[in-house]
């Protein structure tokens, strides 16, 4: 039982961080894009707060 409930929680786990992963990244392309002063390093410190706040929900 101990193991049937770690594989739902990887089938649940990996797509959601992979469909995260594909916003965020589409989110900064996409800032990148409309402002070219705009560094990497904002938008990347605000989606590791955002990655803390979804382990946080588990």
């Amino acid at each position: 039982m101990q193991q049937f409930k770690g594989m739902s929680f990887i089938k649940v786990f990996v797509p959601t961080l992979v469909i995260g992963l594909s916003i965020a990244f589409v989110a900064q392309a996409h800032r990148v894009a409309s402002d070219p002063e705009q560094t990497m390093y904002p938008t990347y410190s605000m989606s590791t707060a955002d990655f803390a706040r979804l382990v946080d929900a588990f």
